[in-house]
């Protein structure tokens, strides 16, 4: 490594350091960043390391009149050691504010997706939109913390339920029947009219509130039986599926 080329490394990872800094500030995704700031830190500190010896190397390297095996390979190796540093510099970054892969691990997305699947989740300023297939946070409900669902109700969508029989309801949102990708029926209880009714004033869902039911419509834990979801608990949006390797919708 030149001299040249470890100052352009150098500024290269106090760019990333300060870009990472703002983008914490401005706190622009729902995910607990704890992880990534963790690892970001260690890529960064590794890449101030590497690249100040590289920089002190590359000054001194003609005071060494005879030098040895490691000192003749110094660089190559800081080379690569800076190389990884800052690559894992960015990568956190990418993963802590932009889009980040995840599993699925419940059948609830069936046949959209299942259990196994690799996908990618958006997460930079993620705003819901109906009809999204997102990953939401719900603390001490279920044993995962996070989970894959699809947007059905809006705020300020008129939410009402009517009766199949005795015991069971179905959901029908601004006047349409809540029904699954394959055309099931969406069917409810009590229980959960009374949880969702908590989010309704008016026949209507709060601000900041969402609907979000499983494409197995049979077989989901869902807002059928927490609720609705408020916003700040829908980290992002299910953009991609890496393995086995397709498109979401």
């Amino acid at each position: 490594m030149t001299l040249k080329k470890a100052y352009q490394t150098l500024v290269m990872s106090i760019i990333l350091m300060v870009i990472a800094v703002v983008l914490y500030a401005l706190d622009v995704t729902k995910l607990d960043l704890t992880w990534g700031m963790t690892g970001f830190a260690i890529a960064t500190v590794l890449s101030l390391f590497s690249v100040i010896l590289a920089i002190h190397t590359a000054r001194h390297a003609k005071e060494v009149n005879h030098p040895g095996f490691l000192f003749k390979y110094r660089f190559e190796f800081l080379d690569w050691l800076t190389f990884l540093s800052v690559s894992l510099m960015a990568i956190f970054m990418f993963f802590m504010f932009i889009a980040l892969p995840s599993d699925v691990k419940h059948s609830s997305m069936n046949p959209t997706l299942s259990s196994g699947d690799r996908v990618v989740v958006y997460h930079f300023n993620y705003t819901p939109k109906r009809n999204d297939i997102v990953v939401s946070y719900m603390l001490d409900y279920i044993e995962d913390e996070y989970y894959v669902k699809r947007i059905f109700g809006m705020p300020g969508d008129q939410i009402t339920f009517v009766s199949i029989d005795t015991i069971q309801y179905s959901i029908w949102i601004n006047g349409k029947k809540a029904v699954s990708t394959s055309g099931t029926t969406y069917l409810i209880d009590q229980d959960g009219i009374d949880e969702i009714n908590e989010s309704i004033t008016g026949g209507r869902l709060n601000d900041d509130f969402y609907i979000i039911l499983g494409d197995n419509a049979n077989g989901s834990t869902d807002s059928r039986s927490f609720g609705a979801v408020h916003e700040k608990d829908i980290v992002g949006k299910v953009i991609f599926r890496l393995w086995p390797l397709g498109g979401v919708s």
